[in-house]
């Protein structure tokens, strides 16, 4: 479990006729992977109740020697759990966290950085004309038509991520622009990665869901 290090997760909210429906949900993933590394709160919730059921039925027996090992035990484990929750990073939370930043350095104009992570196959379906880009007109695109759109303000809303191997994973995410003088725009999109030898992720196909002021996509 990661923290994504970005001021532009927000939570997700209402917001009228601008808002995009939000697309089918991906396969869920690993139950295990979500419970002890992504989401471990649940069980350590679990655990610590669990001990203090043991706790009291010892203490109700008067025997205080194993009500303090219980305690004990159970301190351990929920600690043990959390931290390895910390320190563990799963294919899904790597995906978010590299999703979240595409878009903001796609946002900002950025194409070095987008380039890093893009692969050489990589293709867009551009939203308006259906047409499929390659990577370099995607570049192109980020390098010379993004800083024209007067973008004031950006977040990334909502990132979903499934990963069912170590070889490919896909990404949903939710996408707000503020663009000066046109207002504000909300958009859906998937990603498809795919994992390479040297163990990094790169995009291999991303596609628009829906847009503001358009039907789903």
């Amino acid at each position: 479990m990661r923290t994504v290090h970005t001021t532009n997760i927000q939570p997700r909210t209402g917001f009228g006729l601008l808002d995009v429906p939000d697309p089918p949900p991906l396969p869920d993933g690993s139950i295990v992977e979500r419970l002890l590394f992504e989401s471990p709160m649940a069980v350590i919730a679990i655990v610590i109740a669990l001990t203090c059921v043991l706790f009291f039925r010892a203490r109700g027996h008067s025997d205080s020697g194993r009500s303090g090992l219980i305690v004990l035990v159970g301190s351990a484990l929920a600690v043990l759990i959390g931290a390895v929750a910390a320190i563990v990073e799963t294919n899904a939370e790597r995906l978010r966290e590299i999703t979240i930043t595409l878009v903001a350095d796609a946002i900002s104009g950025n194409a070095e950085r987008v380039g890093a992570t893009l692969h050489d196959e990589c293709t867009l379906i551009e939203p308006f004309s259906r047409d499929e880009m390659d990577r370099d007109r995607i570049l192109k695109g980020i390098r010379d038509r993004i800083p024209t759109f007067g973008i004031t303000d950006h977040a990334a809303l909502d990132a979903r991520a499934y990963a069912p191997n170590d070889r490919f994973g896909r990404v949903q995410v939710k996408v707000r622009v503020n663009i000066s003088g046109a207002g504000v725009h909300f958009s859906w999109w998937e990603l498809e990665y795919e994992r390479q030898a040297d163990g990094a992720w790169c995009v291999i196909r991303i596609k628009p869901l829906s847009m503001s002021g358009r039907d789903a996509l």
